[in-house]
């Protein structure tokens, strides 16, 4: 991934998560960011193949790739490399890959299905689930370098003052001395 410019996804291939609206948002910015490349990380859960065959379809088997399953420094580096991770969720809990990515720093595109809405209160956006609405939330974000590296910093800001294992404990241990008091 060395020397590339990309979108990152990070997580399960399946539908659910949503790689496919991704897919058919990225194709339309390749008009606009044909230098961009477009990453899925993560377990083939029942669509990869699916997936692939979509990508030769539209024949952009050289700008697609598919890493598998990642982890440790691996991990951190596609984060860290990224222009921006991409979480096109159609259902999701907490945007557990949204807070990795913000921990390296790295600016995210979820969809209003992930929970995670406060995102937006730093540069980041969130779009519905849909194809055009995440070509128009990459391709605002994409457009301004400076906007970009600023939601990435305050994204991280965010996560460390609110996110971290020590944030989490203290607010579980300040519940649970209310309830007990």
């Amino acid at each position: 991934l060395k020397n590339i410019s990309y979108i990152l996804y990070m997580g399960r291939l399946h539908i659910i998560k949503g790689p496919d609206l991704l897919l058919k948002a990225y194709l339309k910015l390749l008009g606009d960011f044909p230098e961009l490349h477009l990453v899925f990380a993560g377990p083939d859960a029942g669509f990869g193949n699916q997936l692939i065959e979509d990508v030769q379809k539209y024949s952009i088997e050289k700008k697609v790739h598919f890493l598998g399953y990642i982890r440790g420094d691996d991990k951190v580096g596609a984060y860290t490399g990224a222009k921006l991770l991409a979480v096109p969720s159609r259902r999701e809990a907490m945007s557990i890959v949204a807070l990795e990515a913000g921990a390296c720093g790295t600016p995210v595109i979820l969809t209003t299905a992930c929970g995670f809405d406060e995102v937006k209160n730093v540069g980041c956006k969130v779009v519905q689930p849909l194809p055009d609405e995440l070509y128009s939330g990459m391709h605002s974000m994409l457009s301004s370098s400076n906007a970009l590296e600023a939601a990435g910093n305050n994204l991280r800001s965010l996560i460390l003052q609110k996110y971290t294992w020590k944030k989490t404990a203290e607010k579980y241990l300040s519940i649970a001395d209310s309830i007990c008091s």
